[in-house]
């Protein structure tokens, strides 16, 4: 629905295979075409094990393609391992991995326990340590606190 209004990046979830997004990515340029805009940038959640695994295919030449994100709940859940956290840092080191192989800065995943700022730091901290190049928060206080994590992990 925003595509035609000037929609420039676009965070894509649950993709699985290169037919889904070939199939998202074709709709969303028609919509773009359409109104005469370039399509959005894509910055694809990375929520499956089948995802994670076939991520260099699915990719492979989509320039559109900008961004990775880990969809850590999504993950647990697809894995059959929910709240299983060492489970969910062997995926997130695979997903950085992955994605300086493909060229493309990866993201974390939330951190679902917004009161616990100690907590939150610590997480941020070792997403950064780990090689992300950011992490999605949701709530505004937990911005400064993962900025200062990812400051102090580059120090």
């Amino acid at each position: 629905a925003l595509v035609p209004l000037g929609l420039n990046r676009l965070r894509l979830p649950q993709v699985r295979t290169p037919g889904e997004l070939e199939q998202v990515l074709a709709r969303v340029g028609a919509l773009a075409e359409g109104t005469g805009g370039a399509p959005p940038q894509v910055e694809l959640m990375i929520e499956t094990v089948a995802a994670l695994r076939d991520l260099e295919e699915i990719v492979a030449g989509r320039p559109e393609i900008t961004a990775l994100t880990f969809g850590g709940e999504d993950y647990l859940r697809d894995s059959r391992a929910a709240g299983a956290a060492d489970d969910l840092w062997a995926a997130k080191r695979a997903l950085v991995e992955k994605a300086a192989t493909v060229g493309l800065p990866a993201y974390d995943t939330v951190y679902a326990n917004l009161h616990d700022r100690d907590a939150v730091w610590q997480d941020a901290h070792r997403a950064a340590r780990l090689g992300f190049a950011g992490k999605s928060v949701i709530h505004p206080a937990q911005s400064p606190v993962t900025r200062d994590a990812f400051a102090a992990a580059q120090r």
